[in-house]
């Protein structure tokens, strides 16, 4: 007789919709960021398979059949964390859509490292002038990864104006609205 997996969900409110743990996979959300995951696997003491998806019963956007899964898509998330992304097919043979679970919004198309980690140089260079291999050093204390000096100095360079120009926008929203 064949026995049903063991299934988990964590029952907290504010995670409940964003994460699913069956046998020894994690199944998160596209709104769950990189950095829950983690969490997970230091708090269960193990190596876990990590799926983004975004569910069961999907409806295709042109016919509206229900899309099936159709295997898994890799993605190495800030060189280190292999996670899987969901990839469905339309049931239809006329339709034939396809489409992958998308986690854009954390690590950007084209990109190894996730935003949180790429804006990390750039909170610690406000607040001290310290090297650039002591921010690679910092980073990888939280994020289990260490950038080259290059690639932080790229973070800088590259991400830094945007960064700061998107908390002079907030700032100015602020002092507007009072």
């Amino acid at each position: 007789m064949k026995t049903k997996p063991h299934t988990a969900t964590l029952y907290d409110e504010a995670y409940n919709p964003l994460v699913q743990i069956v046998e020894d996979t994690i199944i998160l959300s596209p709104l769950a960021p990189p950095s829950l995951f983690r969490e997970y696997k230091e708090l269960l003491r193990r190596d876990m398979k990590v799926i983004y998806s975004d569910g069961n019963k999907l409806p295709c956007p042109f016919c509206g059949k229900i899309m099936k899964d159709n295997g898994f898509r890799e993605r190495l998330i800030n060189k280190v964390d292999l996670v899987f992304l969901q990839r469905y097919k339309c049931k239809s043979t006329k339709c034939g859509f396809d489409k992958v679970t998308n986690i854009d919004h954390f690590v950007p198309k084209g990109c190894n490292y996730e935003i949180s980690l790429r804006n990390e140089p750039i909170l610690l260079y406000k607040i001290s002038y310290m090297s650039l291999e002591k921010m690679s050093e910092v980073v990888y204390l939280r994020y289990q990864t260490k950038p080259s000096r290059q690639t932080i100095l790229n973070f800088l360079n590259n991400e830094g104006e945007e960064y700061l120009e998107n908390e002079g926008a907030k700032l100015l929203n602020m002092v507007l609205m009072n």
